[in-house]
């Protein structure tokens, strides 16, 4: 079968290889969309489906019946219910591909709020969130991973999507937050019992114990920029201080080798997060086969 073929090629990896692409969000909800969109994937190239299911503000694009997603609004109006979510998986399943999930994790402007005990507190006023910047600017609400009401969260979401049937998870924006005004951003009570390389570290592990119940697997996805010291706020360093057995770093085109070589995870534990089909002889010829276009 093409399975085979594609786990032969990738044999050299300890994995069975993961060559993903996105679901187009439309199709999640359409089944005629879904099958059309499966009927036209080149098994040559691909072997896994990518479905966005939180995006990037924390919205939710299926009916999560972990409590918070309902009372705090994540939950959008065209969400499938989780039996749909189940079906998309099957039909996958079926067509000869692994489905995979992708998370914003941290970064949640919906879930995270001083009344729910998730957010950052400003000046670490009780009952007071923070934000990114003004709010009459745009400014953001972020998850607090020192707020055990956040981690718990991200972790009911990750058993949730496990069950459904994913086996790998990728989880994005598992980060502090990128502002202006750090100075004002209070981490809470909790603050002394972690570093916050610990705190993050805490969120991957809670999100992999709940995975593994159902025989899944989290995957952080990681700015590239900071593997090269840039933007070091992100991850309070770089994100190889994070440990995880694979890991999915964003590579910007023109820049993948530079990242690359500055990554300390093997190579075959590398599953990197890119825009576009022209940058993988770039990792093919670094010896990396697998990734994820985004």
């Amino acid at each position: 079968s093409s399975e085979e073929s594609v786990s032969s090629q990738t044999e050299t990896s300890n994995l069975q290889g993961v060559q993903a692409v996105f679901l187009p969000q439309d199709a999640l909800a359409d089944m005629d969309a879904l099958g059309t969109f499966l009927d036209g994937l080149d098994q040559e190239q691909c072997n896994t489906v990518a479905i966005q299911l939180k995006n990037e503000s924390g919205y939710l694009s299926y009916a999560s019946e972990v409590p918070l997603a309902a009372s705090c609004g994540a939950i959008t109006s065209g969400a499938v219910s989780l039996e749909q979510l189940a079906e998309v998986v099957s039909a996958i399943d079926d067509a000869g591909f692994a489905p995979a999930a992708y998370l914003y994790t941290l970064q949640d402007d919906v879930a995270s709020h001083a009344s729910y005990g998730t957010s950052y507190l400003y000046n670490d006023q009780s009952g007071v969130t923070w934000l990114d910047q003004a709010a009459d600017n745009g400014g953001r609400s972020w998850l607090n991973p020192y707020m055990d009401a956040a981690v718990d969260y991200l972790a009911g979401l990750t058993g949730e999507i496990a069950e459904a049937g994913f086996s790998l998870i990728f989880a994005d924006g598992m980060q502090y937050p990128i502002t202006r005004y750090p100075a004002e951003m209070g981490f809470g009570p909790n603050q002394a019992s972690m570093t916050q390389t610990e705190a993050l570290q805490n969120v991957l592990d809670t999100m992999q114990t709940e995975a593994a119940k159902a025989g899944a697997e989290v995957i952080p996805v990681f700015a590239g920029e900071c593997y090269l010291g840039e933007n070091e706020s992100y991850y309070s360093g770089s994100p190889d201080a994070i440990e995880t057995e694979l890991a999915a770093p964003v590579l910007e085109a023109g820049r993948e080798t530079e990242i690359l070589n500055a990554v300390l995870l093997d190579k075959e534990n590398l599953i990197p997060v890119i825009s576009s089909a022209e940058q993988i002889p770039v990792l093919e010829a670094a010896g990396i086969t697998q990734y994820l276009i985004k």
